[in-house]
Parts: structure tokens; C-alpha cells; sequence
């Protein structure tokens, strides 16, 4: 805060001014009165222009004042800020007073200029009020022309969808569909004609989905498909193979003969004489060393697997004919035509 004047230099009436050594420091709250003429102008001014550092229209001013914070002179800017109240400040900043003066808050030079900017705002504001007032009304309006189109669009996709109008679809539903939608076209007649067709069918049951079933082959349980696979190896190796034998040549042209024969040999090995139970006569060594090469080991398991592979292959057979296809009626109309063109496809070929 300021204290008092040292000195001052060239300022009007304060040319040659020395701070007399019984007056009084400022304190806060200061008045300043005197006759006209007396300086009151022009040291409110001054004060005004302490924080310059220099006073207009004074070049040869020199002046030293004492303050709380220091000493300061021409040239040196007052740290703080100081605000006058005078005549000037207020035709500056309020006006002429006529009328209902209205109440400034903050107290500057700069408030006539603020005032009419606040003023200016308060204008822009008012306006933008109004357009914003305007511009709800205009989206309440617009919104609830909106409701009413998707009111008036619901029974009507329940007409077009089941044939008539339903309350189980309503503005809601409609809204939520419309919301939903990623992309926005209209459609063509044809097209709007062949979806109110789509939706209009009745829905079909969910089909079962396939399992392929299990089938046992020997000792062990595979999938059917993986099954096939295998027998298909299994039938190529034996296709493969040969039983090495001496054929006797009457048995071989003759193979109801061959297999009456190979059952009694079969008989033979288990009877304690060794005797043909036809002709009760010991078979001889030399006609049993023959039939032993015609009917091999090797020969044997031969037919023994040849067997198995039938056995399997019948029961692979069966189990392909118990799987039904799909039958075009538990389709959607669409998907019949296409349905039907691959219908006739062979699923499965003849082992």
C-alpha cells in the first residue's frame, strides 16, 4: 500500500512538491477534497498513473513515493494494481446517469467497454434462446410425427407377416426393428413382393441334426463313415491275396463237390478211426495227403477272412439303409427347388 509522497516534480500545480514532516501516511480508506484548482484532478490522475510508470502530458515528471512494498519513481511501474474513482472514470465507464443506473460488480477502466460486450451477449443470447425454444418444438413436433408413422407402420407388417392384424406388434416393435437395421435402402416392388411372400409362410419345425450312428465290427465300435473307410482297405487286401494249394482238378471244376468234401475231411479229423462214415473204409494215406494240399491252411484262412469281410460289409449295408435324407417337405418353399436338384446324388456306393 502507499504510504506518502517523497517528492514530485512538473505535475501542474505539484512542481516542486517535498513531503512536510508532520503529515500523515495513507491508509486504506483516503478522501481528497480541497477548492477547484487545488490539484484534486490532477493527482486522481496520477494515482491512475502509477502503474505506467510515467503520466501523460507530464514528460518532466519526476516523483519518489514510499510504499509497503518499496520505493518507487518515474519510470518504474507500481506492482499493484490501483483504481480511481473519479469524474473521469465515470463518464469512461457509466455514462451520462440518467435513468435507473444499473449496478457495475467489478470496478475498472475497462467495464464501459465489458458492459457494452455483456450487453451485446446478453442480445446474441436472448436470440439463440428463442431458436433453441423454436428448435425443441420443431423436435417434439418431428418426433412425434415419427411415433405416428411407425403406429401406423406396425399393423401393417403384421397384415403383410401372418395375413392379419395382431396386437402382439406394435409402434415398439416396429421402432426397434427400424433401429436395428445396418443398412438403408428401398426396395424394388418385385423385391418388397417376394419378402411379404417370405413372411407369410408358416414357420417350419427345426430340424434334428444328423449324428452319424456307430456300427460294431468285431470287437470294435466305429462311426459308420469311419467304418466304410476301413472295410474299403480291408476288401482291397483280400482282393490282393491267393491261397497257395495242389488243386485236384475234379474238385475244382466242381465246387458242390469241393465243399461236401471239405466238410467230411472235417468230420475225418475228429473221428478216432480215421474211417469215411460214408463207406466205412479207412480213407487211405496217399488220398488224404492229397486232400490235405487241395484244402490248405493258407487256403483256409482265406475264406475265413473272405467270410468276415462279407458279414461286414452286410452289416454296413444294412445300417446305411436305415439313414433317411432329408425329405423337401420339411423345407421352406425357396429352398425346394435347390433341394431337389441335388436329391438324386448317390450318398453312398456299393461295397
Amino acid at each position: 500500500m502507499i504510504r506518502h509522497f517523497d517528492k514530485i516534480e512538473n505535475l501542474g500545480v505539484f512542481s516542486n512538491y517535498k513531503k512536510p514532516s508532520d503529515i500523515q501516511q495513507f491508509e486504506r480508506f483516503n478522501l481528497i477534497y480541497g477548492l477547484n484548482g487545488s490539484g484534486k484532478t490532477t493527482l486522481s490522475r496520477f494515482f491512475s498513473d502509477l502503474n505506467e510508470g510515467q503520466a501523460d502530458g507530464f514528460p518532466g515528471l519526476k516523483y519518489k513515493i514510499k510504499t509497503d512494498d518499496g520505493d518507487f519513481q518515474q519510470g518504474k511501474p507500481y506492482s499493484r494494481k490501483i483504481r480511481v474513482f473519479n469524474a473521469e472514470y465515470v463518464d469512461a465507464n457509466i455514462g451520462q446517469l440518467e435513468g435507473t443506473l444499473n449496478p457495475i460488480y467489478v470496478i475498472g477502466a475497462e467495464n464501459k467497454t465489458l458492459a457494452e460486450t455483456v450487453k451485446a451477449d446478453e442480445a446474441v443470447l436472448s436470440k439463440m434462446t428463442q431458436q433453441l425454444s423454436e428448435k425443441r418444438t420443431e423436435l417434439a413436433k418431428l418426433e412425434k410425427q415419427r411415433g405416428k408413422i411407425f403406429t401406423d407402420i406396425a399393423p401393417k407388417i403384421t397384415e403383410a407377416a401372418k395375413g392379419a392384424v395382431t396386437r402382439t406388434y406394435n409402434k415398439r416393435n416396429a421402432e426397434n426393428a427400424y433401429n436395428g437395421l445396418v443398412t438403408f435402402q428401398q426396395l424394388k416392388l418385385e423385391d418388397l413382393a417376394e419378402a411379404s411372400k417370405t413372411m407369410k409362410q408358416s414357420a417350419m419345425n427345426k430340424l434334428t441334426e444328423f449324428t452319424v450312428p456307430q456300427i460294431r465290427l468285431g470287437q470294435t465300435e466305429k462311426p459308420l463313415f469311419d467304418a466304410i473307410e476301413l472295410q474299403v482297405v480291408a476288401v482291397s487286401d483280400i482282393l490282393q491275396k491267393s491261397a497257395t494249394s495242389s488243386a485236384i482238378e475234379r474238385l475244382k471244376k466242381n465246387p458242390a463237390l469241393a465243399a461236401w468234401v471239405e466238410s467230411g475231411r472235417e468230420l475225418h479229423d475228429h473221428s478216432a478211426d480215421m474211417k469215411c462214415e460214408y463207406c466205412r473204409q479207412k480213407v487211405p494215406v496217399e488220398r488224404e495227403a492229397e486232400l490235405a494240399a487241395h484244402f490248405n491252411t493258407s487256403d483256409a484262412n482265406l475264406k475265413a477272412e473272405i467270410e468276415r469281410a462279407i458279414s461286414d460289409n452286410r452289416a454296413i449295408y444294412e445300417e446305411v439303409e436305415r439313414i433317411r435324407g432329408l425329405n423337401e417337405q420339411v423345407l421352406y418353399p425357396e429352398f425346394r427347388e435347390e433341394f431337389s436338384v441335388h436329391a438324386g446324388a448317390p450318398w453312398f456306393a456299393t461295397i
